[in-house]
């Protein structure tokens, strides 16, 4: 899986948020935070 923010290889293991009922990995703190302040703009759809 990879973290959305920087497109880093990741795992369950990682930091964790949820958005719109999918949960998104990430590969430290300053990625997940900066999906929580604008989710839509990482997201690919």
């Amino acid at each position: 899986m990879k973290d959305p923010v920087c497109d880093m290889d990741v795992t369950e293991k990682n930091d964790a948020s949820e958005y719109e009922g999918k949960v998104y990995h990430f590969c430290c703190a300053s990625c997940k935070m900066a999906f929580e302040q604008n989710p839509k703009q990482f997201i690919k759809e």
